[in-house]
C-alpha cells in the first residue's frame, strides 16, 4: 500500500492564476508566513518545505516543517538540496547528502 499526504506551500486557488497574477498575489501570504517564521524562531527553529519517505510503510509526506536551525536541514541556504538517510546503521545520526540544487541562488 502506498500513501501520500501533502501540504501545499501556498493556497490551491493561487495555482490557477497566471504567473503575473500569482506573483502579484504573493504579498497576501506575507502575514501568515511572518507569523509562522516568528513562532518557529521562538524555539530556535526555521521553516523548510520538505518531504519524508517511509519505505517500510510506503508513505510519503510533504509539507512545511519547523526544524532546528542548527540541524542539517535547518542550515540549508540558497538552492542547496539535502537528503537525510536514517537506517539501522544511521538511526541516531543520519547519513547526510548535501549539495547544490538545480538552479543558482
Amino acid at each position: 500500500r502506498r500513501d501520500a499526504a501533502g501540504e501545499p506551500l501556498y493556497p490551491p486557488e493561487l495555482a490557477e492564476l497566471s504567473v503575473p497574477d500569482f506573483m502579484a498575489a504573493l504579498p497576501s501570504l506575507d502575514a501568515s508566513f511572518a507569523s509562522k517564521v516568528a513562532a518557529a524562531a521562538t524555539e530556535s527553529k526555521v521553516l523548510r518545505y520538505a518531504a519524508s519517505i517511509q519505505p517500510a510503510t510506503g508513505s510519503l509526506t510533504v509539507g512545511l516543517l519547523a526544524v532546528p536551525a542548527s540541524s542539517p536541514l535547518g542550515t540549508l541556504t540558497g538552492s542547496d538540496n539535502l537528503v537525510e538517510i536514517y537506517t539501522g546503521w544511521y538511526a541516531a545520526t543520519p547519513l547526510v547528502l548535501r549539495g547544490a540544487g538545480g538552479v543558482a541562488a
